[in-house]
This record gives structure tokens, sequence and C-alpha cells, in this order.
């Protein structure tokens, strides 16, 4: 529901855009938490999302659900990272 209303209020984004990483806090049992200990955010929920530079609005958005892994990607040339940009542009 969220990544539909993301697309109904920014359908086109700007030339520019940028994909970075976001992690939701989360103290709750959940399959899909993921522990980052670098991160200020260190347990939580991850999202991949693709924000329009110019606006600063979050257009598309990916959860990190554990269900790709490196080990899918390795006859192609771009791999994980590459795919999960793709999949957001």
């Amino acid at each position: 529901m969220v990544k539909d209303l993301c697309k109904l209020y920014m359908p086109a984004p700007g030339e520019h855009i940028s994909i970075d990483e976001a992690m939701i806090l989360g103290h709750m049992r959940c399959p899909i938490r993921v522990s980052m200990p670098a991160k200020p955010i260190n347990r939580g929920i991850l999202l991949y999302c693709a924000v329009c530079f110019e606006t600063k609005w979050v257009f598309n958005l990916d959860l990190c659900d554990g269900a790709l892994t490196p080990d899918m990607f390795r006859d192609v040339s771009w791999g994980l990272t590459g795919h999960r940009v793709m999949q957001l542009v």
C-alpha cells in the first residue's frame, strides 16, 4: 500500500535519482528483521529506496526480506546490487 501511494504522488521522478537503504527501527520478533551493528539504527527492517534528488521524495521502495541472496546472481555481471538498482528504477 505504501509503495502504491509513493507511485501515485510521484509518478515521474526527475532526471537525477538516488538509491539508498533505510532501516525501520524495530524491537519486535520478526523473521525479516536484520542486524547491522555499524549503523545508527542497528536492528530493524531494511528497505531499499529510490529517491528523486530534486524533490527528495521516495518514489519506489523494496523490502529486504532475505529472499534474494548473492549466490543467485553469480552468473550475472552486475550481481545482486545491480539487480536491486534495476528493480527500483
